[in-house]
């Protein structure tokens, strides 16, 4: 009962950042499964086992996100079929090098390249540009497909490459947030789906599909599906500068934390 609770809570919290900042919420639920699997439920790869189940557990929440955002007006037009290709590819080759290469020197770049991005937004005062513009679809599918494989990787949504990398490109805030849940959606469902084909850490375990705990998923999923809509309510309330804040001091956590786990995984293993 406790674990079901504790699975609650996270899925909440996920749920809730994926409709307000157009993430995926991995960076809640990754540590929280971690410690689960490595204390409670020991494994084999325990972090492995944490990634592909919070890629699947978050799917729920990343759905109803797209449909808030979208009943906002808060996609980009054709972001959908721009977005697909670029983005299955993306996560299907994320997955595969999370099965066979390791991801220290990966992470810590990943780490620095957030954190960087966190202070441009903190450090960022001049009025947002009334002029906008739509990304070609070219653009959009390279995107997707760069970002689908890093985030895939790292068990995130990818918001914390998508959001900042489409406001340089010239789009609005908001449906940057709102092209990103998008993306996020994508990666999740193909990235989950890849792990329960080629996934093998506990074959002879129950409770497993291929890499994935599916006892964690329905509790995760139905609260982060229950939380979305609420933060993307929040997301279209909130002023442009004061959401580009909050995403700065995600972005800058999220950096250090990456660097943090990854530097004392690394130390641990020497």
């Amino acid at each position: 009962m406790i674990e079901i609770l504790l699975f609650c809570i996270v899925g909440g919290i996920a749920g809730f950042l994926a409709g307000f900042l157009g993430i995926g919420g991995g960076v809640v639920v990754i540590p929280c499964l971690l410690f689960y699997f490595e204390h409670v439920n020991v494994l084999t790869d325990p972090m492995r086992v944490a990634i592909a189940t919070t890629l699947c557990s978050l799917v729920g929440s990343a759905f109803s996100s797209t449909l808030a955002h979208k009943r906002k007006g808060g996609l980009l037009p054709g972001a959908l079929t721009a977005l697909i290709p670029g983005g299955i590819l993306g996560a299907s080759l994320g997955v595969f090098l999370t099965l066979s290469l390791p991801e220290l020197y990966t992470k810590l770049l990943f780490a620095a390249f957030e954190v960087f991005v966190g202070i441009h937004f903190w450090r960022t005062h001049r009025r947002a540009s009334s002029h906008t513009q739509t990304p070609s679809r070219l653009t959009l599918g390279l995107l997707a497909f760069t970002i689908s494989i890093l985030s895939a990787m790292l068990g995130i949504g990818g918001g914390v490459f998508t959001v900042p990398l489409l406001i340089l490109l010239g789009v609005e805030m908001r449906k940057a947030i709102g092209t990103s849940a998008v993306l996020t959606l994508i990666i999740l469902a193909s990235g989950a789906l890849n792990f329960v084909v080629f996934g093998f850490t506990e074959p002879s375990m129950p409770g497993f599909w291929g890499d994935i705990y599916y006892p964690a998923i329905p509790p995760i999923m139905v609260c982060a599906f229950l939380f979305a809509p609420i933060g993307a309510h929040l997301a279209h309330k909130t002023p442009t500068s004061l959401a580009k804040r909050i995403f700065g001091s995600f972005l800058i956590a999220t950096g250090f934390y990456l660097g943090y786990t990854t530097l004392l995984h690394s130390l641990a293993t020497i």
